[in-house]
């Protein structure tokens, strides 16, 4: 289930929110006991405070109240807020704090994208007062919990009425849930780690992809295709997930094959790229978060960039990696049915990968090998790099010669591109037909270029 569970407070006067026992019982995340210490300190103070006092001056004092909340995945805060106003759409509503009375604060505004061009602007925190012709009244929070830890967040919205409406507004909330919980706007759409929209600065294509063609038929039938045949494979009980691990030197296009998946794939992708601080999805929270979005939103392909950030080898792990490895191995179990999810994994080196995780078939099915190119693949990138800009003859030959030595086809480009730029350095127009060039011109150093060896060679795909 994604979203938390109902917490439903028993009537009281005033504030009636739930103990800190209450708390404590409740799943927050993976952390050491200090660090969890302080989240749940916080967790209790910032409900305290926000939960129970702010709507409490909604209603005449004295008034014996009731709170039930509920949370939702982050990137369906938007969601929950229309499905409350359609919820409440024959109920009279006023936004409260707007005239600062009552101690209550103003609400706070976001942007959100709906569409890879498109936003709406949406309550980052808002307290809202319906009230229906009968004479029943509810109060409404809804706000984005913990921002400063974006893989933790949750879209928190509470309702408080009077105890002696308690049943409605319990039931309301139900309704909510439910809507909240069965909407799937974003399924089929190209999304990050924590469900904003991935912008492609143009389609890729398997064309793009400059490779042995029986590697890519065999990366695309575990991929693509699999996804593509999940009807035959649920008609014949087999099952419908699958892990695909993608290894080799930088600069081979494991990115690539990430990017071309991306545009191609007619179903969901998520993109999870290892970040840095806080916002890092690769954490025992933010990897439990990525699949929970993916079930959600199935038929789902997950693309994990650079696996070995997230799963070295347990000799070299530090006690939160270990629980990272644990809690990604757990996913890839499918403890929580994983059907219609394929996991693509890349990494640089297979070997720093905890063996547990690589060699087990219910886990990655299949480890591929993205190699060295060939010079047959050298030459076919070559004649589409510089046919594309008008360029052959002698200078795609002496191009050749300079490029022989390269093994990737990052290293081909980055090459062409510095005999490109040296050649426009020395006067010549590469795109003119008969341009006088030789090779030793090309090897003449430019003052442009940068000291050490060409390639990636920092540790990226």
């Amino acid at each position: 289930m994604i979203a938390m569970p109902l917490r439903r407070s028993s009537p009281r006067t005033g504030s009636a929110q739930r103990s800190e026992a209450d708390l404590r019982n409740e799943p927050v995340c993976l952390l050491p006991a200090w660090a969890f210490e302080k989240l749940l300190a916080r967790a209790w103070s910032t409900r305290k405070e926000q939960g129970g006092t702010v709507l409490e001056a909604a209603f005449p004092p004295g008034t014996p109240l009731v709170h039930i909340w509920a949370g939702f995945p982050r990137y369906k805060h938007l969601v929950a807020q229309d499905t409350l106003a359609r919820a409440f759409a024959s109920w009279k509503c006023r936004v409260l704090g707007q005239d600062g009375a009552d101690g209550i604060p103003p609400p706070r505004y976001c942007h959100i994208e709906t569409s890879p061009t498109e936003k709406r602007i949406a309550y980052d925190t808002a307290c809202l007062a319906f009230s229906h012709p009968d004479g029943h009244e509810i109060a409404a929070y809804i706000t984005i919990d913990m921002p400063e830890r974006e893989d933790r967040t949750k879209s928190i919205l509470q309702l408080t009425s009077p105890a002696a409406t308690q049943d409605l507004t319990f039931k309301m909330m139900e309704e909510i849930e439910i809507r909240v919980l069965r909407d799937n706007s974003l399924k089929g759409h190209k999304l990050d780690a924590c469900g904003g929209f991935i912008h492609q600065e143009h389609a890729y294509s398997w064309d793009c992809v400059f490779a042995d063609p029986k590697l890519l038929a065999i990366i695309r039938r575990n991929t693509q295709g699999f996804l593509d045949k999940l009807d035959l494979y649920r008609g014949l009980k087999l099952p419908t997930r699958r892990g695909v691990l993608l290894h080799g030197r930088p600069g081979t296009g494991k990115t690539l094959i990430g990017k071309v998946l991306c545009s191609q794939l007619q179903h969901t992708f998520i993109w999870v790229r290892p970040g840095q601080g806080v916002n890092s999805p690769f954490n025992p929270t933010g990897i439990s978060s990525v699949f929970e979005m993916a079930r959600d939103l199935n038929p789902t392909l997950i693309f994990f960039e650079d696996l070995d950030l997230a799963a070295p080898r347990r000799s070299h792990q530090s006690a939160y990696e270990n629980l990272m490895l644990g809690e990604l191995m757990n996913q890839l179990d499918g403890l929580k049915e994983n059907e219609g999810i394929v996991v693509v994994a890349t990494t640089n080196d297979l070997e720093a990968i905890e063996p547990a995780l690589k060699d087990r078939p219910s886990r990655f099915d299949c480890v591929i090998e993205v190699p060295e190119i060939t010079d047959d693949i050298r030459h076919r990138y070559l004649r589409a790099f510089l046919s594309a800009r008008g360029i052959d003859g002698a200078f795609y030959n002496e191009i050749d010669q300079a490029t022989t030595s390269c093994r990737t086809i990052a290293e081909v480009q980055e090459q062409t591109i510095r005999c490109l730029q040296r050649a426009i350095e020395n006067g010549l127009d590469p795109s003119a037909v008969g341009s006088p060039l030789d090779l030793p011109l090309l090897d003449q150093p430019s003052v442009s270029e940068a000291p050490g060896p060409i390639g990636f060679h920092s540790g990226q795909t």
